[in-house]
């Protein structure tokens, strides 16, 4: 591959040098391990409508000439696959070693489905499973088979609350989040406690606030102790792919990679005591993240959200705000 970059072909490399090589190349399928469940083609052409859905590819099936640069004709043969399809807990965990996970390119899948699933934001999706997984069965004292036997509502739900998109899944809001009457300045905020972080199908799951203008409100029936709260913000995940994949190289004089201008970066949250007077609990000026949590100990009988400043947006965009007792 070097000597067809810099001997074969206009790629611009003739100033470039080879700097670094992997001792060792990284074959897709140079391991696939047997779980409970195989995803086949015909799962991920369904979607992976599966139960136990723990992460979500979204790459095409592409199947590679095994003769690779020496196969005369097409070097690839696409099979269209659904954006996302599910994967399930099943196929992360081995069929026959009872304290096995896998994770990445060696999942329970078919040569076909595997070309789907083997990409590299995929795969981190299936480690922050696989991680979440084994400190739930390290916990409990469960094998991995045990976790799916035991405790795989708690697994998709510790997933969901860190933010992990599990397609056909709707996260469970805190009690005291239910019950809270909600109300804002301008806009339906309702979406923020519906469960779903992100765009979905079309649908927006959030509320728009201007900042330095609007806020958005619980106020509970009889004040209520409140220990945490968890916000998630609008990332810009629904741009064009085109616009944020990762680049592979960086000029000397390349601009520096900014924050996604949707993003809050300002904001502050006050509560209301039961003595009726309100104060500011936090103040935020300079956020950069998407889900952001906050242990606190206040006894209030209202808590107001006020957006502030975004990185660039004219309106701040928020996905959930939860208030956890």
């Amino acid at each position: 591959m070097w000597d067809h970059i810099k001997n074969r072909g206009d790629h611009g490399a003739e100033n470039w040098a080879l700097d670094w090589l992997g001792f060792l190349p990284g074959k897709r399928e140079s391991r696939r391990y047997v779980g409970d469940h195989i995803i086949t083609q015909n799962d991920v052409a369904a979607g992976g409508p599966f139960e136990d859905i723990i992460a979500y590819g979204g790459w095409t099936m592409d199947d590679h000439h095994p003769a690779g640069f020496r196969h005369p004709g097409a070097p690839t043969i696409w099979h269209p696959a659904p954006s996302p399809w599910g994967i399930p807990y099943r196929s992360v965990y081995s069929r026959t070693v009872e304290n096995l996970f896998c994770a990445g390119r060696n999942i329970s899948a078919s040569h076909a489905a595997l070309s789907s699933s083997r990409v590299m934001k995929t795969c981190a999706l299936l480690g922050q499973a696989v991680g979440t997984a084994a400190a739930i069965a390290a916990r409990e004292g469960l094998t991995p088979r045990g976790v799916y036997e035991e405790r795989l509502a708690e697994l998709q739900q510790a997933l969901m609350e860190d933010d992990c998109w599990l397609p056909g899944r709707v996260r469970a809001v805190s009690p005291l989040t239910r019950q809270a009457a909600l109300r804002a300045s301008a806009g339906d905020p309702e979406p923020l406690r519906n469960g779903v972080d992100r765009i979905t199908n079309g649908v927006d799951n959030g509320w728009l606030g201007v900042p330095g203008s609007s806020w958005v409100e619980y106020r509970f029936a009889e004040p209520q102790r409140v220990r945490g709260l968890r916000l998630v913000f609008d990332s810009d995940l629904s741009r064009d792919t085109a616009e944020h994949r990762m680049r592979s190289n960086y000029s000397l004089n390349d601009a520096p990679v900014a924050v996604s201008p949707v993003i809050t970066r300002a904001y502050r949250v006050d509560v209301q005591g039961a003595d009726g007077q309100w104060r500011t609990l936090l103040s935020e000026l300079d956020n950069h993240q998407r889900l952001v949590r906050y242990e606190v100990d206040v006894v209030a009988r209202a808590l107001q959200f006020v957006p502030e400043a975004t990185w660039g947006a004219p309106a701040a965009h928020v996905f959930a705000w939860d208030v956890i007792g």
